[in-house]
C-alpha cells in the first residue's frame, strides 16, 4: 500500500476483508457489516506506522475528532467497544442478548460524547427473513452507561412501514440522530431524524445518504 509522502501528514486507514491488512469473517451473501478489520495510523513525516487494531478486532466507527475508535472482536459479537486512542483506554458495551449478528456501524456525535451504532439479529437471506435490527445509542464514557434504543419498526411506523433495514449515518447536532432506512426494494429510501433526548422519530428526506458536506454559507 504505498501513500504520497508529505512532511506531518498522517494517515488513518482501515483493513478489508481480502485486501491488504486482511481481516474479517465470511457470511457469504448475508453480509450485514462491511468487513472492515485493523486499524493503523500512516506518518509519513517519519515514514513510521501505529497499530490500534488487529485483523481480529472489526473496526465499526472513529469519533469526529479522531482519538476514539469503536469496535467489536471478530469471534465474539458480544460487545462493542470503544477504545480511546490516546491513552489505550477502553470501555465496553454489551450488546442485546438476541443480538447474533453483533455491532457495527458505530458513529460518534459532534461532540463526541455519544456514540450510536447498529446491531442485529436473524438473516436477511433465510427462507423466510427473519433480521431485525436495533439502533442503540450510549455515552462513550465509562461512569454512564445509560443505553437508549429504537428498533427497526418504530423507524417504519414513522413512515407508515411494518420496518425499515436501518442504519445511523450521521448526527445533525448533538442530539439528533440521522438514521437510513430502506424498504422492502432498495430504491425505497428515507433519512429519518431520531431526537435523542424525547425519542421522536421524523422523516428528513426521502433518498438514501450520501456524506456530509461542510459549508460556510
Amino acid at each position: 500500500m504505498d501513500f504520497a509522502r508529505t512532511n506531518g501528514l498522517r494517515i488513518l486507514y482501515r483493513g478489508f476483508h481480502g485486501r491488504i491488512a486482511v481481516g474479517g469473517e465470511d457470511h457469504g451473501g448475508d453480509i450485514v457489516f462491511p468487513p472492515y478489520s485493523g486499524l493503523y495510523r500512516y506518518d509519513s513525516g517519519s515514514a513510521s506506522q501505529t497499530q490500534f487494531l488487529d485483523e481480529n478486532q472489526r473496526f465499526s466507527g472513529l469519533s469526529t475528532d479522531q482519538t476514539m475508535a469503536a469496535f467489536s472482536p471478530q469471534d465474539d459479537l458480544s460487545s462493542l467497544i470503544i477504545l480511546d486512542l490516546k491513552d489505550h483506554t477502553q470501555i465496553q458495551i454489551a450488546t442485546l442478548p438476541d443480538s447474533d449478528r453483533g455491532a457495527g456501524y458505530a458513529v460518534f456525535s459532534p461532540d463526541d460524547t455519544q456514540v450510536a451504532w447498529l446491531e442485529g439479529s436473524g438473516f436477511q437471506m433465510a427462507e423466510t427473513p427473519n433480521f431485525h435490527g436495533t439502533i442503540r445509542i450510549s455515552p462513550t464514557k465509562s461512569e454512564v452507561q445509560l443505553v437508549k434504543n429504537k428498533s427497526d419498526a418504530e423507524f417504519g411506523a414513522a413512515v407508515g412501514l411494518p420496518k425499515l433495514w436501518i442504519k445511523p449515518v450521521a448526527w445533525l447536532d448533538n442530539s439528533t440522530l440521522l438514521v437510513e432506512g430502506r424498504g422492502e426494494t432498495w430504491d425505497d429510501a428515507y433519512l429519518l431524524k431520531l431526537d435523542t433526548q424525547s425519542g421522536a422519530i421524523t422523516l428528513f428526506a426521502k433518498g438514501a445518504f450520501v456524506g456530509e458536506v461542510l459549508s460556510s454559507e
